[in-house]
């Protein structure tokens, strides 16, 4: 079903199609193509792909470890008012990640935005192995 819903251009289909890749969920698990799908909806603008190829170069899942990378796609969804994002960015520069300079407002907004949401900080998400130990939550976090 997710292969026909996105070769119909829908976005949010490769990003679900994605996330059974990057799961292992009745499919062999494989990071590089979860990355490969969640690609095609960033490409398009996909806020909830951008957060997820952001976790997986911050993990290093599908590649290698890039944090640079990881920050790139966490404020391209930042720039398109994607909280969990914010909420990873502030959690990367609370840790030390990514060459970030530490900017408490920031943290402290990222903080406030994860409690709004009733997560926990770190945030739980929905790819595999993501910092805050892979617990099931909103669609790729």
């Amino acid at each position: 079903w997710f292969e026909k819903a996105a070769a119909q251009g829908l976005d949010d289909a490769w990003v679900e199609w994605g996330l059974i890749y990057d799961r292992g969920s009745g499919v062999p698990q494989d990071f590089k193509k979860g990355a490969e799908l969640f690609q095609k909806a960033a490409a398009v603008g996909n806020v909830y792909a951008l957060n997820n190829l952001g976790l997986l170069h911050e993990m290093g899942h599908g590649g290698s470890k890039d944090e640079a990378k990881a920050r790139d796609y966490y404020e391209q969804a930042i720039a398109k008012d994607f909280e969990s994002a914010m909420v990873n960015l502030g959690r990367m520069m609370s840790e030390g990640k990514g060459g970030l300079t530490v900017d408490h407002d920031f943290i402290s907004r990222s903080v406030v935005v994860a409690h709004h949401h009733r997560r926990h900080f770190p945030i739980l998400c929905g790819i595999s192995g993501c910092p805050a130990g892979g617990k099931p939550g909103l669609n790729g976090c």
